[in-house]
């Protein structure tokens, strides 16, 4: 029986909430370590935004990713990816959680290729941590074609998701924007409007391999196990 993996995708809208990051480090910081076991996948945040709109640039975002044309936009795009995952450790650091900072380029951990797909190489290492009860904190970069690129943070979750199946049992979990919905179980496009901030990522999910929960802060963290709302594909 394969040892149980929370993969929790933070999305743009916890992923700008400091208070709320806070608050789940805290979470952490309050249990055994390695508990819940865990691998959190994130964006470059709203740092690369508030950069171009600064400069008179309005960009436009494709599956959560900024669209970025130039090659100094692109370097600026890894830059506040790179930057996010520091200060997200940092956070859970000072809540004395055993963290680390990963960005998915590193060592071959994601790959993009030319018509966009997303793929993850070997993550052996990345297995080791958990299993040390490590908390990995994974940036959306991968290794492209050309250069290093920030790719839809959903692509990576997914990507992760299958290479870690193998070692895992993965359950993909999504954050609940506010209360929960009263089911057990919901279709993925039925999602009560505000229940999750990135919905075409809540259906991607769900019809994906791996189940996938909507979960709060109180379900992540309850003493008899994971507790949310599963997302149904149909």
């Amino acid at each position: 029986m394969k040892p149980p993996l929370y993969l929790l995708y933070l999305d743009a809208y916890h992923q700008g909430d400091p208070l709320f990051q806070k608050e789940l480090a805290q979470r952490f910081a309050r249990t055994a370590p390695g508990e819940p076991p865990a691998l959190i996948l994130h964006g470059g945040g709203e740092k690369l935004e508030r950069t171009l709109e600064a400069e008179g640039v309005f960009p436009e975002r494709e599956e959560g990713v900024i669209v970025t044309e130039t090659p100094r936009q692109k370097a600026l795009a890894e830059r506040a990816a790179r930057e996010a995952n520091q200060d997200i450790v940092a956070l859970f650091t000072e809540e004395q959680v055993s963290a680390v900072g990963l960005q998915g380029a590193d060592r071959g951990l994601l790959r993009v290729d030319e018509s966009g797909a997303v793929e993850a190489g070997a993550l052996g290492w990345v297995e080791d941590l958990i299993k040390m009860r490590v908390l990995p904190v994974v940036s959306a970069l991968a290794e492209g074609p050309e250069r290093i690129e920030a790719v839809p943070p959903a692509r990576a979750a997914l990507a992760f998701a299958a290479e870690l199946g193998e070692a895992f049992d993965v359950t993909l979990c999504l954050l609940s924007q506010g209360d929960l919905p009263g089911a057990k179980a919901l279709a993925a496009g039925a999602l009560p409007e505000g229940a999750f901030a990135e919905p075409g990522v809540a259906r991607r999910f769900a019809a994906s391999d791996a189940p996938t929960l909507l979960v709060d802060l109180g379900g992540l963290f309850a003493e008899k196990g994971l507790q949310g709302v599963r997302l149904e594909e149909a």
